[in-house]
């Protein structure tokens, strides 16, 4: 197995089998679930992974940003928009800004009605250019 590298203090990333393995050392009084991401450490993580784990950033953006939209949280829609950038910038690196614009577009059609959270999805529209 190759050798770890850390990422993010607390954070060691190992690559297994076509995998990636994502180990952080948040302590027993973190919230460690991944819908959360109260103080930031995922959204680190994503930033700096995206530049060779291309596909994992855009699973891990998208994982993030769904619920909130999808639950109506317009408090953390600014976060939701914050993981969809990432994701943005993800397909940009790998060439698939076409799938991003695809990708975005219907969440702007799913959305509509969401007078908060549609405009900070349309900004998002040359994220990937």
């Amino acid at each position: 197995m190759p050798m770890p590298y850390v990422t993010e203090p607390g954070a060691v990333v190992r690559r297994k089998a076509g995998s990636i393995i994502v180990t952080l050392d948040v302590g027993t009084d973190t919230d460690t679930d991944t819908d959360t991401d109260t103080d930031g450490r995922l959204e680190r993580l994503a930033e700096r992974a995206y530049a060779e784990h291309l596909d994992w950033a855009i699973e891990l953006a998208f994982r993030m940003a769904d619920p909130i939209m999808q639950e109506g949280r317009s408090g953390h829609y600014e976060a939701a928009a914050g993981w969809l950038a990432i994701a943005a910038r993800a397909h940009a690196a790998s060439g698939r800004a076409g799938a991003w614009a695809t990708r975005l577009e219907s969440l702007i059609e799913t959305h509509r009605r969401k007078y908060k959270l549609r405009p900070l999805l349309e900004a998002l529209r040359y994220a990937a250019c």
